[in-house]
């Protein structure tokens, strides 16, 4: 994490690429030599070859212990929101397979973790994308010591973001359907759900931009967002309950899933309106949310578009 502190991407980068070559190979190595202990062993492996990597193999992180007692109670009061919001993030994250696995049949599960795998992947790449922007970000902000003026260039790469995942979202709903009755017949059941939580692409990693923000020096509303992620966890689960009672099964779930991430992207923008546009100037503030708006509609109504000309039908895979 200090390397990201350093911006030196080129070593994270280096070390992602080789985590996510070496993953399959470490584990099926482990496999075959140790069998089921095996999986659970390589992962183990892997880290302590990175952490040796980061030790020996890259810059020299010039850390000394220092005791300060006021600079520690003052990191604790931000890191333990920052803990509990971690917390509810991948309890936000996992409250879908969680309310498959309680209310649901487990092959129910299966069908709906195997959609959703690819929808994690792809957000994991934004993630990544954006994750080496926001030490910059965070220079930029104490740098200039307010966020307005850093509003266009933030707006602007928003609408990109959200752009990309869009088109992203379509794309997978198009051809997931022919993937899934060429390779692996036997999960046409996740098809309709994955087109569902394709969606997720562009609401999912819509909050990431104000949460920068939100969670930043100048900012500083960790527990405001702690807030507003156990609202959305609440909203999830009680979204998805409701859906099962009504019958609409996986399709329920993962429509929960995607109308509480957009609740919270909502909320995260609300809470730095003020901050990204200047008091009494709504026009600017209207043209952006009206695009971002305009982008989640199109992908939608391309979405509709595609069910209409293709209509799911499980036996012919989609």
């Amino acid at each position: 994490s200090v390397q990201w502190v350093y911006q030196r991407f080129h070593i994270v980068a280096r070390v992602t690429l080789g985590q996510r070559v070496a993953i399959p190979l470490f584990t099926l190595a482990g496999v075959l030599v140790a069998g089921a202990y095996g999986q659970l062993v390589a992962p183990l492996v892997l880290e302590l070859a990175v952490l040796a990597y980061y030790s020996l193999g890259s810059p020299p992180l010039e850390f000394r212990p220092v005791r300060d007692d006021g600079e520690a109670r003052r990191l604790l009061r931000i890191g333990i929101p920052l803990s509990l919001l971690t917390v509810l993030y991948w309890g936000f994250r996992t409250a879908d397979r969680t309310m498959v696995a309680v209310w649901l049949p487990v092959a129910q599960l299966g069908f709906f973790t195997f959609g959703l795998n690819f929808i994690n992947l792809g957000i994991q790449f934004i993630a990544d994308f954006t994750n080496v922007l926001q030490p910059g970000l965070y220079a930029e902000l104490g740098r200039v010591g307010t966020v307005r003026p850093l509003s266009q260039r933030l707006n602007g790469l928003a609408l990109l973001i959200l752009l990309v995942t869009a088109v992203g979202a379509n794309l997978a709903q198009a051809g997931f359907g022919m993937f899934v009755h060429l390779f692996v017949p036997r999960f046409e059941p996740s098809i309709s759900v994955f087109e569902i939580l394709a969606f997720n692409l562009a609401c999912g990693t819509a909050p990431i931009l104000p949460s920068f923000l939100l969670s930043s020096t100048l900012l500083n509303r960790q527990n405001l967002m702690v807030a507003v992620q156990l609202v959305a966890l609440g909203v999830n689960v009680a979204l998805g309950y409701t859906a099962l009672k009504l019958g609409f099964g996986l399709a329920g779930i993962a429509a929960s899933s995607v109308g509480s991430q957009l609740l919270l992207a909502a909320a995260y923008y609300g809470y730095v309106h003020r901050h990204l546009f200047e008091p009494g100037r709504a026009s600017g503030a209207l043209r952006f949310y009206v695009q971002l708006a305009g982008l989640l509609a199109i992908c939608a109504a391309t979405y509709l578009l595609m069910r209409v000309i293709a209509p799911y039908s499980p036996g012919a895979g989609g």
